[in-house]
């Protein structure tokens, strides 16, 4: 079943929606985060399929929550995945001495079309879905 949302926008037009936010998407198309408010900083992810551990790049995780502190804001990792959205609050999760599971993985050095078959190790970890902070379902 493919995820309703399609964009980071439409994940966005959710959050705000749902929880009166008033998240906009970056400005800088090569920000480190997806998108921000006055309290949070959004690193966004659309999945055709619902994984029951959900995947997060190590550097990514590490240089949003960096970035997030200094901001004095909360990093959250929003997944989205079979009229669902999955937020998970990245840092609460690294106070609480979370356990990621790192490991090095051969995956696509991007998700763009003319870099999918292009595989390189990366650091990366897993976040289970009964660690969410919140659950949206999309109607």
């Amino acid at each position: 079943m493919k995820a309703k949302c399609k964009t980071e926008q439409d994940v966005i037009d959710c959050i705000n929606k749902k929880f009166k936010r008033e998240a906009k998407l970056a400005s800088d198309k090569f920000s480190i985060y997806d998108a921000e408010d006055k309290n949070y900083l959004y690193e966004i992810k659309i999945r055709d399929f619902k994984y029951l551990n959900c995947l997060i790049e190590k550097d990514k995780l590490f240089n949003n929550l960096k970035k997030a502190d200094q901001l004095n804001k909360y990093f959250i990792y929003v997944v989205c995945f079979d009229k669902k959205i999955a937020i998970f609050n990245i840092t609460n999760l690294v106070k609480q001495k979370y356990n990621f599971k790192w490991e090095k993985r051969k995956l696509p050095k991007s998700t763009m079309l003319n870099e999918k078959k292009k595989l390189i190790y990366k650091n990366v970890g897993y976040i289970n879905l009964k660690d969410t902070s919140i659950t949206i379902n999309i109607t």
